[in-house]
């Protein structure tokens, strides 16, 4: 059985999993694999806004329980997108990206809880942010401001005329069903000159054996290397480059130890149940917890290794995306 590749419409995607199973219990997807992009999809039909609703009314669903901890704390730091970049490397190309730059026009896209916009705010930035939870919006707003919308990109651009310099999406492009779309309307929104910035789990970094080392279909509908991004930016004639990360440092985890946990790929359990309550994940045993403790949070551990790592290797977890329109745009 054939499909069509959502990322580069390549017809003759084929599956390689069947049934996988879903971030809700009882639910199963087909994996597809296109061997043009070597991305991996699955074909959805599930309401994705009655799931991210589930998702943001709650303040333990493992995996976006940490979102939910960041929003709490970055109203308590100095400099809270440098807090936040050294923290996870979804936000670093953030950091890099703009660091040298004032009072960029920014449309932050999938702001979820809101705290990444506020960090870009209070560097002096003009923001607007959107997202479709309704949770996160009302969360976003009531803690940080009133520049959210609860909104998709698509509704977003037909009522709005404005052109942003920077258009920010990060961890976002895996949940769509027309990446291409995305694409095209956030170009039709750039002002002269103007940039995309996407992350998204790199495909590459894990084994190419590997199947779907990404959040549980359908919460992640594609899994996607440099290869689909390049297919992806061919389409809309935009010039693509990547964010090298060998000089990324994080105070939260030992990357070298983390690349050797990729190397081997387990099926993760659902996230939520039959009637989309979180369940709630068994701790870590003792000895794990002490070990992971040793490696990722003994500060001279951590960095020697991260040293190591980046001299060797220096590849993320993170694919961090620069679009720009083609000069022959």
């Amino acid at each position: 059985m054939t499909s069509k590749c959502i990322i580069c419409g390549n017809t003759d995607s084929k599956i390689i999993f069947n049934n996988y199973p879903g971030y809700m219990k009882g639910t199963s997807f087909n994996i597809y694999k296109c061997k043009f992009c070597n991305s991996h999809f699955i074909n959805n039909e599930m309401d994705m806004k009655f799931i991210y609703d589930i998702i943001y009314s709650s303040t333990n669903t493992y995996g976006y329980d940490r979102y939910f901890n960041y929003a709490k704390k970055v109203k308590k730091i100095n400099n809270p997108l440098k807090y936040l970049a050294y923290q996870e490397s979804n936000y670093y190309p953030v950091y890099n990206f703009i660091r040298d730059k004032n009072q960029l026009k920014i449309l932050e896209v999938g702001c979820g809880y809101g705290y990444l916009s506020y960090a870009l705010h209070k560097t002096g930035h003009n923001i607007t942010a959107i997202d479709i939870a309704t949770g996160a919006i009302s969360f976003a707003r009531q803690n940080f401001g009133n520049y959210f919308h609860q909104t998709d990109l698509n509704s977003f651009s037909q009522q709005n005329s404005e052109k942003y310099d920077l258009i920010i999406a990060t961890e976002v492009i895996e949940h769509l069903e027309n990446p291409n779309d995305f694409i095209k309307t956030s170009a039709n929104l750039l002002a002269p000159g103007g940039s995309i910035l996407l992350t998204t789990p790199d495909k590459d970094y894990s084994d190419s054996s590997a199947i779907w080392q990404t959040d549980l279909p359908p919460v992640h509908l594609s899994w996607i290397g440099k290869s689909g991004i390049k297919a992806l930016a061919k389409k809309n004639n935009m010039e693509v480059h990547f964010v090298n990360f060998s000089k990324y440092y994080s105070k939260y985890e030992n990357r070298l130890v983390k690349y050797f946990v990729y190397r081997k790929e387990r099926i993760e359990s659902p996230i939520l149940d039959e009637n989309g309550s979180p369940i709630i994940k068994k701790p870590a045993s003792s000895v794990h917890q002490v070990v992971s403790k040793i490696v990722h949070k003994i500060p001279l551990i951590r960095f020697l290794c991260n040293i190591l790592y980046n001299l060797f290797n220096g590849s993320e977890i993170t694919l961090g995306v620069i679009l720009q329109k083609a000069n022959n745009a």
